[in-house]
């Protein structure tokens, strides 16, 4: 059966990097018998290019979805995949269960053979037992000198953990080109990753999704006002508060945006109570201190509105700060592809998007050219 996968993955350039005998602590699929990672393996990115989804809204992610559902059908498996959410699969759990990924000194994972350039496109759930790649010793623990602790040209990943302001700082400086045009620059001092098939150009495209403006890309944080309080009848709609689970639900979205590093330096906010509310709720678990513009015109503002006031912004990662129904509506016409979501139709109080322009400037912004980065409604934050 293994021999089997590794030659249907082997086609399209991938791997399996590692697996395990599952638990019922695991939360997969009823049935797994077993879980085999799968990665790019050698080959993957000129391959990746060359297919039907290269040149369209998220590449990596429609080609893993179809290669790896269409081997799952055929074993009679289920795939998984890191993307998607929320909510999320464990993949950082799951690798470090397989015995051959381990948590290196700064924290990214490492593994046996690909080293710190290791990643995930999806995991296989099978319904059979299968021979699971044997576990190896921690390359990190006999490895002399430990580059990867030092190499960071900006000093923001260290073992003292990741500061990620500094790194999007020091990448959007021209010192910082190396690693946009090369990647990361401790990934690459692994000594395991120095032995890995792995193309600038990946680490290039990669790099200018992770930072936007190294490329000329601009980000979108669209985020509806969260829960806002009915207790007076008589005060103006315009001055409504938030209510609790709205103050709530506002400190979570913050802390769920630092932690993905959607970090705005600009927050373009409607002038209403409950908006700037919102952003006061968010604001603390952020780095830095963005810029806040208050838009009157964002009030109940339809989507030409809306968009009128972003092709306006001059930054590069930009927040703003809404109405219903006009900024559900926004969102469904900027995006190329809708998030697998069932949130995203709805567009719940809180409700936030991260969506890229492949732009230079947000006048040459346009509908139905967005790339879904991310989507989050606060419910799924919640605990």
């Amino acid at each position: 059966m293994r021999k089997r996968i590794e030659a249907g993955l082997r086609a399209h350039r991938l791997a399996v990097l590692g697996g395990f005998v599952p638990g019922p602590e695991d939360g997969l699929p009823a049935g797994t018998r077993a879980l085999l990672l799968v990665g790019p393996g050698p080959g993957f990115w000129p391959h990746l290019t060359a297919q039907p989804e290269w040149g369209g809204p998220d590449p990596v992610d429609r080609f893993s979805r179809r290669v790896l559902g269409r081997l799952a059908c055929d074993l009679g498996a289920k795939a998984l995949f890191p993307f998607g959410g929320p909510p999320y699969h464990p993949f950082y759990r799951w690798a470090l269960r397989s015995g051959r990924v381990w948590d290196s000194p700064v924290r990214l994972l490492v593994h046996a053979e690909q080293g710190l350039w290791v990643s995930f496109r999806g995991a296989l759930a099978l319904p059979c037992e299968v021979d699971l790649p044997p576990p190896a010793a921690r390359p990190c623990d006999s490895c002399e000198g430990k580059p990867c602790l030092s190499a960071c040209p900006a000093g923001a990943l260290t073992a003292a953990g990741y500061d990620l302001p500094a790194c999007h700082g020091f990448l959007d400086r021209p010192e910082g080109r190396g690693c946009m045009t090369q990647g990361c620059a401790v990934r690459a001092a692994c000594p395991l990753s120095q032995g890995y098939d792995r193309m600038p150009e990946q680490s290039a495209w990669h790099m200018a999704h992770f930072h936007p403006g190294g490329r000329g890309m601009k980000r979108l944080i669209l985020t509806r006002h969260a829960k806002s309080s009915w207790d007076d009848p008589l005060t103006p709609d315009h001055d409504r508060p938030l209510n609790e689970r709205g103050k709530a639900a506002a400190a979570d979205l913050g802390q769920w945006l630092a932690s993905r590093g959607h970090v705005p330096e600009v927050v373009l906010c409607s002038d209403a109570l409950r908006t700037r509310t919102t952003w006061s709720g968010i604001a603390p678990a952020l780095p830095g201190t963005p810029l806040l513009e208050m838009k009157p015109a964002l009030y109940h503002a339809g989507p030409d509105v809306m968009m009128a006031v972003l092709r306006h912004a001059t930054a590069d990662t930009v927040m703003m700060i809404g109405h219903n129904p006009g900024i559900a509506e926004f969102a469904h016409r900027l995006v190329a592809r809708t998030p697998i979501h069932e949130g995203f139709r709805r567009y719940p109080t809180g409700a936030t998007l991260v969506v890229d322009f492949d732009v230079e400037s947000w006048k040459d912004a346009e509908y139905g050219r967005g790339a879904t980065v991310d989507f989050v409604v606060p419910r799924e934050l919640v605990g």
